[in-house]
């Protein structure tokens, strides 16, 4: 439908079915208020963000 109505290709990308229900929106929420990213993000993403477990 994206291509059909502005002419932009759209790619999907399925997640790995651990995280298929989390939203960045959460992520960010709890990123914000200094929560543990851990249970939610892989490890790459922690440590890109600085919080991979010592």
């Amino acid at each position: 439908m994206n291509r059909h109505l502005s002419g932009v290709e759209t790619c999907f990308l399925a997640s790995d079915p651990l995280y298929s229900q989390l939203s960045s929106t959460l992520v960010k929420d709890v990123a914000r208020f200094g929560g543990d990213l851990a249970p939610f993000v892989p490890l790459p993403v922690l440590r890109a963000l600085g919080q991979e477990a010592t």
